[in-house]
């Protein structure tokens, strides 16, 4: 962070887990829906009416998560409510405490992790040295009693920039540093489609690289909604030969873990075919739990014009195989046939195949898929998942939605707009 030599950025939940000590951290998002998805056998009162429609542990877990940064009391709450909620806030309550029963003791909550860290603020000044609030337009009031015991203990600074400073702030006499309000040079440009809007933000990129303008970490491409380019600028990267870093991170589906997953999901929701099936067997070859000593052509061992539409006729043309059927003379038929009766077991076993052909991150994608929504959804949940990008930010360009950019402001920006005149014209803006 503009080069400056023992720099530490930290979330203010990150910071509050290294003051509170004793390995504390904060509850991770995907272990919180996996908690929600484990209650749901227990009795959740009001909720029990729509805890088994797709979507419930997403929605359960951004209303925890908004109670917990906003400070509330859950319990007292639903003690002190009206009738009318008093029963829906008990609910959500209850899940509360069913889900804190089964996180690892480690994770806490917002308000556990600042009452841990509140009784440590003498370190403060050792650990942190001089802290600095940056990018910030607002604080959740969960966190605030921390900063202005921090601000007590050392020197506690805001950088707002050109940016609104809460009122809560000047109260608790933090210092406050801002700067005016720049006016930046602002070019725009008519594209035909979104392909040609990336293509014209990577020539724009090369162009401030290439005549020594700008460093990659100086620049950024943004939009309100980046999903609509995402699968051109991820081609164009990767045609470009410059080091993109996806803020929003990356597509589960353009990884081979990902592709595994979706292509198991492809047979228990369509059912058996020779295609999904030949698919399926050469992404196990390389990342799943069996089928690793297939050949790559064992596929030329199964009869050609053989549709294979379901798992008795997979077993009958797998018992005419022997190993002279394979290219290494070796025995792949009951590798095979231990794949067809996994998947034969059905859609509604969708946990347990995943756990008998899966591994490693691929195994990650298959749980965390089937906790976001039900078996049924997994072709539309597969879609939504997005993996952290590891290309680095600090030295790279991003490619960012515009909330996260307006955080960390970059010098040269290249904002992405919806469309704005006629109904083939977009329009892209540098500034």
């Amino acid at each position: 962070m503009a080069g400056g030599h023992g720099l530490q950025a930290l979330p203010i939940e990150g910071l509050a887990a290294r003051l509170a000590g004793g390995f504390l951290q904060p509850i991770d998002p995907d272990a919180l829906k996996s908690a929600i998805a484990q209650t749901l056998p227990a009795d959740l009162g009001d909720l029990d009416r729509i805890k088994d429609l797709p979507g419930f542990p997403r929605a359960a877990a951004a209303t925890l998560s908004k109670a917990w940064t906003a400070g509330l009391n859950l319990t007292d709450l639903a003690a002190n409510a009206s009738p009318e909620a008093a029963s829906r806030l008990a609910a959500v309550a209850q899940l509360e405490a069913e889900v804190i029963r089964r996180l690892p003791p480690s994770m806490c909550r917002p308000a556990d992790l600042v009452s841990a860290a509140l009784r440590r603020t003498s370190y403060a000044r050792v650990l942190f040295g001089r802290i600095s609030v940056l990018g910030r337009t607002e604080m959740s009031p969960v966190w605030r009693p921390l900063l202005a015991a921090l601000a007590a203990k050392t020197n506690v600074q805001w950088i707002a920039g050109p940016r609104h400073v809460p009122s809560w702030v000047h109260q608790l006499s933090i210092p406050v540093i801002e700067t005016p309000r720049e006016t930046p040079e602002i070019h725009t440009e008519s594209c035909a489609s979104p392909r040609h809007e990336a293509l014209e933000a990577f020539r724009w990129v090369r162009q401030l690289i290439a005549s020594g303008q700008a460093r990659p970490e100086e620049i950024a491409i943004a939009a309100a909604s980046p999903e609509e380019w995402d699968d051109h600028f991820l081609a164009l990267n990767a045609m470009s030969g410059l080091d993109l870093h996806f803020v929003h991170g990356r597509k589960m589906l353009t990884t081979p873990e990902g592709q595994l997953a979706a292509a198991i999901a492809d047979v228990l929701l369509r059912g058996f075919s020779h295609t999904r099936m030949v698919r399926l067997a050469s992404l196990l070859r390389r990342h799943g739990k069996i089928l690793t000593a297939l050949p790559r052509d064992w596929a030329q061992a199964l009869p050609k014009d053989a549709p294979l539409l379901d798992a008795p006729r997979w077993r009958q043309v797998l018992s005419t195989l022997t190993p002279d059927s394979f290219s290494d003379a070796g025995d792949h038929t009951p590798a095979l046939r231990e794949l067809v009766d996994i998947l034969a077991r059905g859609l509604k076993q969708s946990a347990e195949i995943g756990e008998l052909l899966l591994k490693g991150r691929s195994l990650a994608i298959w749980r965390k898929a089937l906790t976001e929504g039900p078996p049924e959804a997994l072709e539309v949940t597969l879609m939504s998942l997005r993996l952290p990008d590891d290309v680095a930010p600090e030295a790279s360009i991003i490619w960012a939605p515009a909330r996260a950019l307006a955080a960390v402001p970059r010098l040269f920006v290249r904002p992405h707009l919806a469309r704005l005149a006629a109904p083939r014209e977009r329009r892209s803006a540098a500034a």
